[in-house]
């Protein structure tokens, strides 16, 4: 009996070891899975920020290149855009002054008279079909150093920013390729940058 209680009481303590061991895990297994669902709603509400500052932004364009007068004012920043779309985009002077704008405004401080370039104009049109129409005139500014682009969040305009590469070499090599949003498209496939790539692969040698 004496050996059959010792027996029985190692078995007891291995018992006890094992759903201690089983109880740490199980504690750390939760931790996780709450972390995960922390860093999951944290991604959930940067994407809904990310897409309301998107639809925000819908209707806008950028408007690099346009040479500053100093001291211009927003009023003065309408003209000077009304008077670029008829001299440089060739839109009919009865179209540009027949768009609607919510507002219309140089980006950030005046940097001075001396500055590389002038800040860019962001243009809010009122309705989307100015807008393209006024995107799709941009063909005419090929080779002049001014260009008209869509005004994105920067989490978005970053990711364009990292296709542009891929998106160059897939044209290069005679292929159909866009980008969409923040997403690139060879051939009707999206693509994904190098840096997720990378990622995928577990190595950075792929985005050389």
């Amino acid at each position: 009996m004496h050996d059959n209680n010792k027996t029985l009481q190692n078995s007891t303590n291995r018992v006890s070891d094992k759903v201690d061991s089983i109880e740490m895990y199980l504690a750390h297994a939760h931790s996780q899975v709450s972390e995960l669902k922390r860093e999951k709603n944290e991604i959930k509400s940067a994407l809904n920020y990310v897409h309301v500052q998107a639809q925000s932004m819908r209707n806008n364009l950028i408007f690099s290149g346009i040479k500053e007068p100093k001291s211009e004012t927003a009023e003065e920043s309408k003209t000077v855009l009304r008077t670029f779309l008829v001299e440089k985009l060739k839109l009919a002077q009865d179209c540009v002054y027949g768009l609607q704008f919510e507002h219309i405004h140089r980006m950030g401080s005046y940097p001075g008279p001396n500055a590389a370039k002038p800040r860019g104009i962001v243009a809010e049109f009122t309705f989307y079909r100015d807008r393209e129409t006024v995107r799709r005139s941009s063909s005419a500014l090929k080779i002049t150093g001014v260009y008209v682009n869509e005004q994105f969040p920067k989490e978005v305009a970053d990711r364009r920013r990292a296709l542009q590469p891929q998106l160059r070499s897939a044209r290069r090599a005679g292929k159909r390729a866009w980008i969409s949003f923040d997403t690139l498209y060879v051939g009707r496939v999206p693509v994904r940058p190098p840096t997720e790539t990378s990622a995928a692969g577990g190595s950075r040698r792929d985005t050389a």
